[in-house]
This record gives structure tokens, sequence and C-alpha cells, in this order.
């Protein structure tokens, strides 16, 4: 059966200790459905420290854009960027005030890096996967430790963070289409979707741009393991993913509750999953994606998503939207430690 949170065993044998805690609430126990599932998991997570939300978005671009699979151009694109340093983009206004975002310029081929964006550049976009690797094996190592180093920043022995993790990168659905299928040894027609709305053209390109990629990794190193998991990143990488993925394998270290926004992070969970498969115990995922990827990583992992939308917007709106409905019931079992 598919469940919202994942516990752990030793979680799974304090449960009494939290249901005391939960008796002692102005609420009926269980009441509140998957909500009271999410408080728990925070209430073994957590210990003694004060809770915080925040918002980290990695940005990159992706050299398979000039090939036509998006709807979406670079100057478009770009110019949201701009809108979240100036905190007018969807993600501000959804977050409000009272919850930082944090973006975080790991690959774009902007000119310059926007003043309220990070710079964490590693290189100004990918490469064409259509004609050679996405990236070298230095860049994709730079990358996956930035995304650590990243989520290293957070660690403060007083706080116990709920990170919302999205990103944005024009041409990273075909991307996600080609690791998924890889992986989760679906094919194409099962994976490939129409991103940001790309018309029969496009999405036939799109197609066959993940065809011919699946079959080239599939020829030369078979499966995806942990001993080929770089090699595949190196071949089909985008630098926000990996950044993603270095993320979530620190926040996981730090115990750390990750809300993984769309498929695009769903699938760097996915990768991260490969590398550490205890990082399920410190994710949840937002909303179910209409990507069909996305939903397709939520039955590898046999999770549900909190939220059922539609959504394919990125920017981690969904995960900073599932916040917004969890947070006022965290401050009801956590009132004094909330910030």
């Amino acid at each position: 059966m598919n469940k919202y949170v994942k516990f752990t065993k030793t979680e799974k044998q304090s449960h009494l200790k939290y249901k005391l805690y939960e008796a002692k609430l102005l609420k009926i126990p269980g009441a509140l459905g998957v909500l009271d599932e999410i408080a728990e998991k925070v209430f073994y997570l957590k210990k003694d420290k004060k809770i915080r939300g925040i918002v980290s978005i990695f940005l990159g671009d992706s050299g398979v854009q000039v090939e036509g699979v998006s709807n979406i151009s670079l100057k478009v694109e770009h110019n949201v960027f701009r809108e979240i340093a100036t905190n007018n983009a969807p993600i501000n206004m959804i977050c409000g005030h009272n919850v930082p975002v944090n973006a975080f310029d790991v690959g774009t081929c902007m000119k310059e890096v926007p003043k309220g964006i990070y710079n964490y550049r590693i290189n100004k976009g990918t490469r064409n996967i259509c004609y050679e690797h996405a990236m070298t094996e230095r860049e994709m190592k730079e990358c996956l430790q930035t995304g650590k180093i990243i989520a290293k920043k957070y660690k403060d022995p007083n706080f116990f963070n709920i990170l919302m993790l999205g990103e944005m990168g024009i041409g990273n659905t075909t991307i996600i289409s080609i690791i998924c299928c890889l992986i989760l040894k679906l094919s194409p027609a099962d994976i490939c979707d129409i991103g940001s709305g790309i018309n029969r053209d496009q999405f036939n390109k799109k197609y066959q741009i993940i065809k011919k990629s699946v079959k080239t990794f599939s020829r030369q190193y078979g499966d995806v393991n942990k001993s080929n998991i770089f090699q595949l990143l190196c071949m089909f990488g985008c630098y926000e993913i990996i950044a993603e993925i270095g993320f979530i394998l620190e926040a996981k270290r730090n115990d750390d509750l990750v809300i993984i926004d769309g498929a695009i992070t769903a699938t760097a969970a996915l990768v991260a999953s490969i590398m550490d498969d205890e990082i399920e115990n410190n994710i949840i995922f937002s909303h179910m994606s209409s990507e069909k990827a996305g939903q397709e990583i939520l039955k590898y992992f046999k999770r549900k998503a909190i939220l059922d939308l539609s959504m394919r917007m990125g920017e981690g709106t969904g995960a900073a939207l599932c916040y917004n409905i969890i947070k006022p019931v965290l401050e009801i079992y956590f009132k004094e430690d909330y910030l």
C-alpha cells in the first residue's frame, strides 16, 4: 500500500511515545489524517530543535533546448530568474514574507548572475546531449558537491529544517525522461510528456531524442546501478538536477526533512536513492505532477503525494503550497518550537 510518509524501524518502535505526546494536544488523535502522519515524522526528526522552513531553488540551462523541445525561450526563462531575485515570481508570492526563498545559479547561460541569486555556477549551461556528453565528470562531481555544500550551510544545532526543494531549467523534462526510462526500465512512450506545453512536432522531436539516448546508454552500460550512475549523469544530467541530488543526500545526513517539488525534483530523489537508499526516510512528495515521469517515480517509491492539482510549474511552487498546508498543523503540535 502506498504511503505518504516512510517511517524507520526505530521510529515505528517509538510510536507509543508519539501517541502519548499527541494525546496532550487539543485535538482528536489521528483526525488530521495525512497531516498527522507528517507531524509524527517531524516529531521524530526534530528532537528538541526549533522548526523553520526554507525554499531552495536550483537554476540551470540545458544544451538540448536548442533542439526545440520546449515552448519557453531562454529569454523568458531568464526573466523569471530575475523575478525570483526581486521577490516577484510565483514562488515568492506563494511563500509570502515568512519563508525565505534562496535561488542558486548552478549552470545558467545568463551573461551575469542577477543580484539576489547566489552564484554557484559550474558552467554556462550543459552541452547538447544529441552530440556529446552533457558535462565532464569533473563538472558533474563539482555540481554534486555544490548541492551538498548548500544543504550543509543550513545545518544548525538549534534548528530542524523543513526544506522545500525545487528547480528551473529549460529542456530538463527531456533529461528526466531519459533518466527515468533507464532507471525505471520503462519505454519512452511510458514517460515522454508535453513538458512546457509543446506541440506535436516538438513532442515527436523530444521523443526521438529520448529514444536514441536510452538506446545509447543501454548499449554501452546496460542497466543503471551504483557503478555507472555517474556515467548516466555525465551523459545526460542537468546542473540543477545534479545539485538537487547532492542537496538531498546532505539533507538526509543532517536529519532534515525535504519536501520534493514536481517531476524534476522527484527525479533527483530517484537518483539520490540509488546512491543512498535511506533518503526515503527524509523526503515527502508535495504534489502529483501532471508529468508521466513524476507519476512513475511515485509508483517506484510506493508513495503518495500530498496534493494532486495537475501542476507542472516548477520553481518549487508545489513544495511551497504543500508547506503552507503543513505549517499550521505543525504549529498545533509544536507551537513553542515553531518560528
